[in-house]
C-alpha cells in the first residue's frame, strides 16, 4: 500500500498497516519537533536549581516512586534527570507527581505517547541534579537493586508513592493489597517482606507468578485484610494521602472514598 509520510512528505510503499513513517530518521525528527523548547530562560533556573538541595518531603516522594515506575537516568553533565510515565488512566496521579516535586519538574505539559494497541502514555522529565545522582548510587546496580539501607530511607510518604505506582487492591482476595514486584530478585522481595514487618509490623507473604510473555516466574508481595487495612492506617499519616486519594481513588476504595 501506498502512504505519505508526515514528516518529510514522501510517499513510500509498504505492506504493514500500522507503519506512519518512512524511515527511522524521520520517527526521531516528529519526535524532537513534538518536544517542547527550552529557552534561556528555563536553562538558568536548570542550572539555579541545581546548586540547591532538593526538599527532605520531595526526596521522600522520590524513594517512594522509584521503588515503582520512576527511573533515574545519566545526562551529558553527569548528573542523572527522573523519568516519570503513566497510562493515560493515571494522568491525574501523573501530574500530581509532577506538581509535588516542582524542585526537578519545570516541564509544563506531558509529552504524549501512543503505543501498540493505541495504548497512551504520558510523561514527564526532570532536570538533571547531584541529589539524584546520590540516590541513584543506592538504588542501582546496572539496574534497580533494593537493600535495607535504601529501605531504611523510606517513610509513610515513600510507601504512599510506591503503593499508588506498583500496588493494586484486590476485590477478589477481599480487597487485599499486592505489590507488583516483579522487576526485583526473590532475595531482595524476601529483604522488603523482612522490613515491612520489623519496621512497621505488617506481615506480607510472597506469591509466585509467571510471567506474561514467557515462563520466567516472578515474585509479587501479598497483605491479607487486616495487614492492608494497618498499612493504609501508616499511608494515612503522610501530608499527601488526601491528595493521593483524590489522584487515583480506585486504589483506596473501599476503605476510602
Amino acid at each position: 500500500m501506498k502512504k505519505t509520510c508526515p514528516s518529510c512528505k514522501k510517499q513510500f510503499i509498504t505492506e504493514r498497516k500500522n507503519k506512519t513513517f518512512c524511515c527511522r530518521p524521520c520517527i526521531y525528527k516528529q519526535y524532537n519537533d513534538n518536544r517542547p523548547r527550552k529557552t534561556s530562560k528555563s536553562y538558568l533556573l536548570s542550572d539555579k536549581q541545581r546548586t540547591k538541595h532538593i526538599p527532605q518531603e520531595q526526596v521522600e516522594i522520590i524513594l517512594g516512586t522509584l521503588m515503582g515506575d520512576a527511573c533515574l537516568i545519566l545526562q551529558t553533565n553527569n548528573f542523572h534527570r527522573m523519568s516519570l510515565c503513566h497510562s493515560e488512566k493515571q494522568l491525574d496521579y501523573l501530574i500530581l507527581k509532577k506538581e509535588l516535586l516542582n524542585h526537578i519538574f519545570f516541564q509544563k505539559h506531558p509529552n504524549r505517547y501512543v503505543h501498540k494497541e493505541n495504548k497512551v502514555q504520558y510523561h514527564f522529565g526532570s532536570i538533571s541534579h547531584k541529589d539524584l545522582t546520590n540516590i541513584y548510587g543506592l538504588l542501582y546496580r546496572k539496574k534497580k537493586f533494593i537493600s535495607r539501607r535504601y529501605l531504611n530511607l523510606l517513610t509513610p510518604t515513600s510507601l504512599l508513592f510506591w503503593y499508588m505506582d506498583d500496588g493494586s487492591m484486590i476485590k477478589s482476595s477481599g480487597n487485599a493489597i499486592i505489590f507488583c514486584t516483579d522487576s526485583f530478585s526473590l532475595s531482595e522481595n524476601k529483604a522488603i517482606k523482612i522490613w515491612l514487618w520489623q519496621k512497621f509490623r505488617i506481615q506480607s507473604n510472597l506469591m509466585q507468578v509467571k510471567g506474561s510473555y514467557s515462563d520466567n516466574l516472578y515474585y509479587r508481595i501479598r497483605l491479607n485484610k487486616e495487614n492492608t487495612i494497618r498499612f493504609l492506617f501508616i499511608l494515612s499519616s503522610s501530608i499527601y494521602f488526601q491528595r493521593a486519594i483524590n489522584a487515583i481513588p480506585y486504589k483506596f476504595c473501599p476503605y476510602y472514598k
